[in-house]
């Protein structure tokens, strides 16, 4: 057997395996060998001398993969080295501050480390093979410094004690300087060995290939072990409980050892707590308040002789969204408590926005409120909701409205409308075209002036346009589906047209329902048709334009619309002059008389009631009309816009006075609620538990998705979401399942501010609606690194950690060996072998098998 071979004679070098292994791995291979030498005595007799190769190539991958079983490894004994001359010893002293937190203690501990040291060299030196022993010193903190190279180790004791850090480490980093050792050792001798001085209390623990690195060198790593028997005086451990609710009193407690004043921060509020000076911990208990929902943070601050320490502390705050009503807005008194709480602010003396959800304005101008609030309402967008309402007409039809005054202040970027339409005769936002053709068989004598007047349309579009084309007969027909107006796709759209024939009979209905789908705030329909059809029974939602290619009228429904042309023959079909690419200014900045607002969602939201007139506005592209006028032009009535990049950006138009009738009981007033949900982003207040806890420059995320009861909506498999602060900072979370179902954790880069800030936590889970729920967030931190490291709290001895590093890689603890080095083999080295043998043994399989086939062919 392989693992039994004793390679000394010829190379100074034994192989060691496994003997778990062993036993039964001699049985495989007696198996293995009588099937392989019978498999050889066949070749032998029935093949020639390719057969006979094949066998032994079979046979030697046989005996290598069962020899790889026991992991066999190559062993230098101790014995090898005692020719060698030199020896090299690296000593790695802790300076962190849970160390050297007792100074006098540590040092008393680092001298008889240093007589330990100087003990074993010298005894080392008295053995039969001495070795000419040299000595580096390393120490560790958050880095790595070397204090003294190849000093002689006869002054052993002196060069340690200069290895008390002047400035104790508010971190602890051992890896480094393991990894460093090995590399001096590496370069300098073939035997060394490496005595730690630590309390294990690292910040992460020493990788595994550094301690299999040190094995295979035959470096044993020796600990120390000494460490601080208490934490450094002060706050010792905070914490808040997860939830709480807007306005009750969360407490916060902490641990202190020593004498100083705890002072509990809500970022707004302070209250603080003298504590006396006491050798053991005492417990603190200090409260706060937190007045607005969303994920909340408190600080707890110590102060005491010659120590300063910050604590911050996360808590879910939830409780009723909060309104801040400016104007009368006679509704918001019915809206139910339960979900909503209403603050009335005098526009001449607004409160602070970062603790309310929503700003209601109602009828009231810029000029109402101090100077520089619309700025002050544009910086608490980021996580505050903006319902603007214009309310009844001011002046005349022809005198700009309140939203006019609004349109020209900072805030306009963020509204859902203009009220200026000169920019849309000058430049027009995105149109959206949908061409509706007839190829009845009514069609055959016209419809070539039909997609001649299409072709003309198509010229007129510009690059950021869509066209989209739909064909109707006795059904609706063949369609080009919408694109940007690209050359590419006009010349597609070209293509299209040419490709029709006229053939069957004529429905409207089913086309317009089909066009309804294509609905936009910028939207225009042409129908292209020889009128001869019932009037359709749907009203179209965009601009239309009804074009007849027989001369004769529509049907009375159709001629309402608002463009007819009649085309007779190709010169008029290819000089189309359309209303809607020449649109007229409108004079007129308010449209009177009572009506019922309408709406194409499927769960419409204020439409229950007439209104008396609305301000004219154009809804911008990215804004969504909840509903509208029942004439055209379909005038926007209740529009809303949430920024597609910065998600905590809502706000909300109603273009008239909002009827009397919401505020003639709850159930009306549930309806303007709707409208505030979708402005708050967070309407399922019981749907997550979340957690963060601050790292340094990372929040770790913990979410909890829990059941919910109402929707009955599962349990997601996965979670995504993100972190965007009001500076426009944005951080992405890639959440991973955490433990049973419905918990996931992940992390997040901070970047804290100079002061105090507003932004969201964004959560989204699979087929159901975003949540934003409210982040406030710190400003930076005055206090150095060092006084915000845990480092600063550990305390006693990592025991696990010490004798982990010493047992992997063949030391021991000084105080319990005291050796160094061995030549019984204590600082023997190894080399794992058998990844070698199975890849030999791959290759001998193959040759086996390739010879084989050539023997066959």
């Amino acid at each position: 057997m392989l693992c039994n071979l004793d390679l000394k004679t010829f190379l100074e070098v034994a192989m060691s395996c496994d003997p778990a292994l062993q036993g039964w791995g001699r049985g495989l291979l007696v198996v293995t060998l009588l099937c392989i030498l019978a498999a050889t005595a066949s070749k032998l007799v029935q093949s020639g001398l390719r057969g006979i190769l094949a066998a032994v190539f079979l046979m030697l991958s046989a005996v290598l993969f069962e020899t790889a079983a026991h992991q066999p490894r190559l062993v230098w004994p101790a014995e090898s080295r005692a020719e060698t001359e030199a020896g090299h010893l690296v000593l790695i002293v802790d300076g962190s501050e849970s160390v050297w937190r007792n100074a006098t203690s540590a040092r008393a501990s680092l001298g008889a480390f240093a007589k330990d040291a100087a003990n074993l060299v010298s005894e080392q030196a008295q053995t039969k093979t001495p070795l000419r022993w040299t000595v580096d010193i390393l120490r560790f903190g958050s880095g790595v410094e070397t204090l003294g190279r190849d000093q002689p180790a006869d002054n052993l004791a002196s060069i340690v004690a200069s290895a008390e850090p002047p400035n104790p480490s508010s971190a602890s980093n051992a890896a480094p300087a393991i990894d460093l050792a090995l590399e001096n050792i590496r370069k300098k001798a073939s035997a060394g060995a490496i005595a730690l001085f630590s309390d294990g209390h690292f910040e992460t623990p020493v990788p595994q290939r550094l301690l299999s690195e040190a094995q295979a060198m035959g470096v044993p790593i020796y600990v120390f072990a000494t460490g601080s028997r208490t934490p450094r005086a002060g706050l010792v451990a905070a914490d808040i409980g997860p939830d709480h609710q807007v306005g009750a009193t969360a407490i916060l407690r902490g641990t202190v050892l020593g004498s100083g004043r705890v002072t509990a921060s809500n970022g707004l509020d302070e209250s603080s707590v003298a504590v006396p000076d006491s050798d053991v911990l005492t417990p603190v208990r200090t409260s706060t308040h937190f007045k607005a929902r969303g994920l909340q943070y408190a600080s707890l601050r110590f102060e005491g002789a010659g120590v300063s320490q910050l604590r911050r502390l996360y808590t879910l705050v939830r409780g009723p969204a909060r309104v801040l009503v400016f104007g009368s807005a006679p509704w918001a008194d019915m809206l139910p408590q339960d979900r909503w709480h209403v603050t009335r602010a005098n526009p001449q003396s607004p409160p602070s926005l970062e603790e309310f959800d929503v700003v209601v304005v109602d009828s009231l101008p810029p000029q109402a409120f101090p100077s520089g609030f619309d700025k002050t309402l544009l910086e608490a967008s980021a996580g505050t909701g903006l319902f603007l309402i214009n309310g009844a007409m001011r002046g005349s039809e022809e005198d700009p409205q309140l939203i006019s005054d609004w349109n020209a202040t900072d805030i306009s970027p963020t509204l859902p409308v203009d009220s200026d339409p000169r920019k849309f005769i000058l430049d027009p936002p995105r149109r959206d075209v949908v061409i509706m053709i007839d190829v009845s068989g009514s069609m055959a004598d016209s419809l070539d002036r039909a997609t001649l007047a299409a072709s003309t349309l198509l010229d007129q579009l510009r690059p950021k346009d869509t066209i989209a084309i739909l064909t109707f007969a006795g059904t609706t027909g063949r369609q080009f589906t919408r694109r940007k107006a690209t050359a590419q796709a006009l010349g597609d759209a070209l293509n299209f047209l040419g490709t029709l024939r006229a053939s069957g009979g004529t429905n409207v209905n089913d086309t317009l329902g089909e066009a309804a789908n294509l609905r936009t705030n910028y939207c225009a329909y042409f129908f292209i048709s020889d009128g001869y059809f019932d009037a359709p029974q749907i009203s179209p939602l965009c601009f239309p334009t009804a074009i007849s290619t027989s001369g004769d009228r529509f049907a009375e429904g159709v001629i309402k619309w608002q463009d007819h042309i009649s085309i007779t023959n190709r010169s008029k079909a290819a000089n189309l002059r359309l209303k809607f690419f020449e649109p007229e200014e409108r004079t007129r900045h308010f449209r009177q008389g009572w009506f019922r607002p309408t709406s194409d969602l499927a769960d419409p939201a204020m439409t229950q009631h007439d209104v008396s007139g609305i301000a004219i506005a154009y809804p911008r592209v990215d804004a969504e009309v909840l509903s509208f006028h029942e004439d055209l032009p379909a005038d926007p009535v209740l529009a809303l816009r949430r920024d597609a990049v910065n998600l905590g950006v809502a706000t909300a138009v109603f273009l008239g006075e909002i009827p009397p009738d919401y505020a003639a009981s709850s159930e009306q007033a549930v309806e303007v609620g709707a409208v505030l949900d979708r402005l708050t982003g967070w309407n399922r207040l019981d749907r997550f538990d979340v957690s963060i806890t601050p790292e340094g420059e990372r929040l770790i995320v913990s979410v909890t998705v829990l059941q919910d009861l109402q929707t009955n909506a599962p349990l997601p498999d996965q979670l995504s979401g993100s972190i965007l602060s009001s500076n426009g900072f944005a951080s992405g979370l890639s959440f991973r399942r955490s433990g049973a179902r419905g918990q996931f954790v992940a992390e997040a880069r901070f970047v804290a501010q100079e002061t105090r800030s507003r932004g969201l936590l964004v959560l989204k889970e699979p087929g159901q609606a975003e949540q934003t729920i409210p982040l406030f967030l710190p400003p930076k931190s005055t206090e150095s690194k060092a006084q915000t490291q845990k480092e600063l709290f550990s305390f006693g001895i990592n025991a696990d950690e010490l004798r982990s590093l010493a047992t992997k890689s063949g030391g021991e603890a000084l105080q319990e060996a005291n050796l160094i080095y061995s030549p019984d083999g204590k600082s023997e080295r190894s080399h794992d072998i058998y990844q070698w043998l199975i890849a030999i043994a791959l290759l001998s399989l193959m040759g086996s098998l390739w010879l084989q086939k050539r023997r066959s062919t």
